[in-house]
C-alpha cells in the first residue's frame, strides 16, 4: 500500500494528491522575494493522517518533496 501510494506519489504520477498548499507557497514565494511563477511545481503535497494511541491522538505528516527555491543570484548574473 505505502509503495502504490506514497512511492508513485513523490515518483511524480499524476492524482488528487494536492492538500491546496499552493496558496501558502505563493504567499510564502512573494514575501521571501522568490518566483511565484514556480508556485505550480512547489505545491505538490501529500498529506497522510494516523491514529495513534489507540485513537486518543492523530498524526499528521505533510510532504512537499518539490520545493523550488533561488539562491543568491538565480544562475543568471551572479555566481550561485
Amino acid at each position: 500500500m505505502l509503495k502504490n501510494l506514497v512511492g508513485s506519489t513523490i515518483a511524480g504520477a499524476l492524482g488528487g494528491f494536492n492538500a491546496h498548499a499552493s496558496n501558502i507557497v505563493f504567499a510564502i514565494f512573494i514575501a521571501t522575494g522568490q518566483d511565484p511563477a514556480q508556485n505550480f511545481e512547489s505545491s505538490h503535497c501529500i498529506t497522510m493522517m494516523e491514529a495513534i494511541n489507540d485513537g486518543r491522538d492523530l498524526h499528521i505528516l505533510v510532504t512537499m518533496p518539490s520545493i523550488e527555491v533561488g539562491t543568491v543570484g538565480g544562475g543568471t548574473q551572479l555566481a550561485s
